[in-house]
């Protein structure tokens, strides 16, 4: 059950964005928010005489800031438990350390903020807090609509996770949304070896996970991202879903970056959904 969700900020543009998708969907969950800030000591600050005097200063910045942030959530969702946290550490260090908590359901972050953070999350083969995260993360695009996602789509190569996916149906149960469940074929792959793998899962998640909300789709292309891409394109989709420790699919999409043109080129969020081990 998601009781609690912690909202990262860094006060920019996109993590307000971000903040107000997570209190929409903190409504209709019922659920408390956490609006949480990190904030960092410039380093060439470290060991000089004005250091606790700067740290003091950060400080002071950070509680007012989230004093404003609460005023204006409660401006939008005046029946939400709203709270705040702050510390001094590196963004990604302290949201990891903070969901160590099991209190924490669901985090929520804006994909392009002004904190070094944001910037590292999508750089590279995406290793920072997508990697390492035990709680299911979502990724706000600025560009994103803030609304409920009712078409949420799973992209997987023929990998279920029972606990994940009772997981992704529990939010799709509270917010009324169907899943569907997609794969990316390239050409030299046997459709017919791939529809016995459908019939399997789809035995599974029927019998054992009651799940009926769920279609599958195969899309031909010979790029995994391009191909996910064009689905969510052509079709009316909210929510985009990955498992970043399913290895060949995940380490698939990474592979030069792969990810970061999925996040960036994607105007709908992205829900990573971690396996615990």
């Amino acid at each position: 059950m998601i009781n609690k969700i912690l909202i990262a900020t860094d006060f920019s543009k996109n993590a307000t964005h971000a903040r107000n998708y997570g209190l929409n969907l903190a409504n209709t969950l019922k659920a408390d928010v956490v609006i949480f800030n990190a904030y960092e000591i410039p380093i060439s600050l470290m060991g000089t005489h004005t250091f606790r005097n700067y740290k003091d200063i950060f400080k002071k910045n950070s509680v007012n800031r989230l004093g404003e942030e609460i005023i204006e959530s409660k401006g939008l969702f005046k029946n939400i438990n709203i709270s705040c946290e702050y510390v001094c550490d590196v963004s990604e260090n302290a949201i990891l350390e903070r969901c160590k908590n099991s209190d924490i359901g669901l985090v929520v972050l804006g994909s392009k903020g002004g904190s070094k953070i944001l910037k590292k999350l999508f750089g590279g083969t995406c290793t920072g807090i997508i990697n390492k995260t035990k709680t299911p993360l979502i990724i706000v695009p600025l560009s994103s609509k803030i609304k409920i996602p009712k078409n949420i789509i799973l992209a997987t190569g023929f990998y279920i996770n029972k606990t994940l996916f009772i997981t992704l149906k529990e939010l799709a149960t509270r917010f009324f949304s169907k899943i569907d469940i997609i794969t990316v074929l390239s050409k030299k792959e046997n459709e017919k070896s791939i529809l016995t793998k459908q019939l399997e899962i789809n035995s599974i998640l029927k019998s054992e996970i009651k799940s009926t909300l769920h279609v599958f789709h195969i899309i031909n292309n010979d790029s995994i991202e391009n191909g996910i891409l064009e689905y969510i394109e052509n079709n009316n989709v909210d929510l985009l879903t990955v498992i970043p420790k399913h290895k060949n699919f995940w380490e698939n999409l990474i592979k030069t970056s792969i990810s970061k043109k999925l996040v960036n080129s994607s105007i709908i969020p992205l829900l990573i959904l971690p396996e615990k081990n």
